[in-house]
């Protein structure tokens, strides 16, 4: 182009333009794309060099005066604006302050650029130097953040990986482990409910022949109807147990059906009363308040639950009184409540969470003194449960218990 012939003072407007122009770009470049001023940075400081050191020629052969001096500032500021070390700050700007130093050295005309503008442009170089370097101090540390905040995340994300296939391993070993022991529970309790029947049967046939020899017995066998009697109720007692035991196995293997129907409470209390022996004795009182209330359960499974209750009370109370009583709720909640409340020993505070656990008591030293497997209460809650009831207990140790039963209303 025209402004490259020397010789010839054209108007500097041109090449500021193109070389301005030019720089402004280049700048622009490096600031909006990341990947020119990563891999390129090298390449685009020279560049910046040789547009700054190619308007010093410019400028010293067109004789540029001091307003034109503004043109060198883009071409100055591309080299600087890409540095990244102290190193090249210090290239650039010794290169910078040699071509001006000479340019204001050699030149003697009064139009071309003053001492005090070749120090300004200098300032602005390393200005703009220094900033860039803690620019690029400030990327390297923020890279530096971001790979160690990366590096942490993924070890933070195999870790969790790795627990979360753990846990979903123990949790279908477990699984695996629960169906197990439900299968094996299952075909237990199908176990003890055939045995339970077929243990009932020579019991009956012990019992019944007992009874038959006990009336046929001529009167002056008082010693051998003793021991007969004492053999009836051992198998009695025996039977207790295999029905307490096969009840419970019914329960466990979901063989246990219930008849829900409309039940007069006052009947069922009657036909229960008998059952227990010894229920009312001289050093024991009992007082039944009954009222003719209907409530919805099964009749059979209601009086049982009676009758455990109520043999529970006698046991455990050998002095005292046994309190028998219903009444509708007070509430519109359209609930009965039946309670067993005693004077005996107790229940220790302690013990009352687990007094319906199976083959539970309340003392295990109990099982000494008092005869019982510890199922009865246990299936108590059981059939309370399925018919839609509560069963609850309030005890203090040396004052006696109550146990109360909620059942829907009919």
């Amino acid at each position: 182009m025209g402004f490259l012939d020397w010789e010839t003072a054209y108007d500097p407007f041109v090449p500021r333009l193109i070389l301005g122009g030019s720089a402004a770009l280049l700048l622009a470049g490096t600031y909006t794309h990341e990947a020119i001023r990563q891999h390129s940075r090298g390449l685009l400081i020279v560049y910046g060099e040789a547009l700054f050191g190619w308007f010093l020629v410019i400028a010293y052969y067109h004789r540029l005066g001091h307003e034109d001096v503004i043109g060198l500032l883009p071409c100055a500021a591309v080299a600087p604006m890409l540095v990244a070390t102290r190193a090249e700050l210090a290239a650039v700007t010794a290169y910078a302050a040699a071509g001006l130093g000479v340019l204001a050295a050699v030149v003697v005309d009064p139009l071309a650029p003053p001492l005090a503008t070749t120090a300004t442009l200098v300032l602005v170089t390393v200005g703009l130097g220094v900033a860039t370097l803690g620019r690029a101090r400030s990327e390297r540390a923020l890279a530096e953040l971001n790979h160690e905040l990366e590096e942490r995340v993924a070890m933070r994300t195999r870790d969790l990986r790795t627990t979360l296939e753990h846990v979903e391993h123990v949790a279908k070993e477990r699984a695996v482990a629960e169906a197990r022991a439900q299968a094996a529970n299952k075909a237990k309790s199908m176990f003890l409910a055939s045995m339970s029947h077929e243990l009932r049967t020579p019991l009956n046939a012990i019992i019944g022949y007992t009874q038959m020899v006990r009336e046929d017995l001529p009167p002056p066998q008082a010693d051998l109807d003793a021991d007969l009697e004492r053999v009836e109720g051992a198998a009695g007692h025996l039977l207790g147990l295999i029905d307490d035991v096969l009840d419970l196995s019914r329960i466990e293997a979901e063989r246990l059906e219930l008849a829900l129907v409309a039940v007069e409470l006052e009947r069922v209390v009657q036909a229960a009363l008998p059952l227990v022996p010894d229920l009312e004795t001289p050093q024991r009182a009992l007082t039944v308040t009954v009222p003719p209330i209907r409530v919805r359960a099964d009749a059979d499974r209601l009086r049982q639950i009676v009758v455990n209750l109520l043999s529970n009370a006698a046991k455990f109370t050998p002095h005292g009184a046994i309190e028998l009583g219903a009444e509708a709720a007070a509430d519109a909640s359209q609930r009965v409540r039946l309670w067993v409340r005693d004077t005996g020993i107790g229940i220790p505070k302690e013990a009352q969470d687990h007094i319906f656990d199976r083959f539970r008591q309340a003392d295990q030293s109990y099982t000494r003194q008092f005869e019982g497997t510890g199922l009865g209460l246990a299936i108590c809650r059981e059939l309370v449960e399925r018919m839609d009831g509560v069963i609850e207990v309030e005890s203090e140790e040396g004052s006696g218990s109550t146990f109360t039963v909620w059942l829907p209303a009919a």
